[in-house]
């Protein structure tokens, strides 16, 4: 019947939301922020990216992340990197996930950065940055991620891992050899062991 549960979704009740971003009371811009996110409203970009780069509120910027990353809108790579210089782990995490799914190539520099920011092991950011790196699929990246990446967790040593899984077998067969024997006195076990068993495959004479 007119103005049934159709009139009502989400489509009809969106352009309200939006404008509840404008909210002077955090908690309703974070709420909002959320439902945008559940509800995929790539209009709200702009705003989103608005309030995580200038929200004074912790909350408000995890949400506006949070919902970012669920949209996945390439309008958004720019404000996540950015984010990556948070002084909250959770928007890092957050804007390295967003940026993986996006595969915004330009984000690699500030990636590797993420990854010397916290000296705790398996440091949620760090991780993220990891499987982003992997999921943006450039090669210059893997030694340097080798290099800050040392000496730390169980799921640090699986990611750098995962990431070199991915990326070394893309390079010429003497490049990779090359970049797999400057991880060979890495302090990851794993890394090390993945290094050799891909030079045993490789088979390249070594000088």
């Amino acid at each position: 019947r007119p103005g049934g549960s159709a009139a009502r979704g989400p489509g009809a009740v969106t352009p309200k939301i939006v404008a509840l971003l404008n909210s002077q009371s955090p908690f309703i811009v974070a709420r909002a922020a959320h439902l945008l996110g559940k509800f995929r409203h790539k209009k709200a970009v702009p705003l989103l990216c608005e309030k995580l780069r200038g929200h004074v509120n912790t909350e408000v910027k995890r949400q506006a992340m949070a919902a970012l990353c669920k949209i996945r809108d390439p309008k958004s790579i720019q404000a996540s990197i950015d984010a990556l210089s948070s002084t909250d782990s959770t928007v890092r995490t957050l804007a390295a996930q967003n940026l993986g799914y996006l595969h915004a190539k330009s984000a690699m520099p500030r990636l590797l950065d993420v990854l010397a920011v916290d000296p705790n092991p398996d440091a949620p950011d760090r991780i993220a940055a990891l499987l982003a790196l992997a999921d943006i699929g450039h090669t210059d990246c893997l030694v340097p991620a080798a290099v800050r990446v040392k000496g730390l967790g169980k799921k640090d040593d699986k990611a750098i891992v995962y990431l070199f899984q991915t990326l070394s077998r893309k390079l010429p067969p003497e490049v990779e050899a090359e970049t797999l024997m400057a991880i060979l006195d890495d302090d990851s076990q794993l890394l090390r062991r993945f290094a050799i068993q891909r030079l045993g495959v490789l088979q390249l004479p070594m000088a």
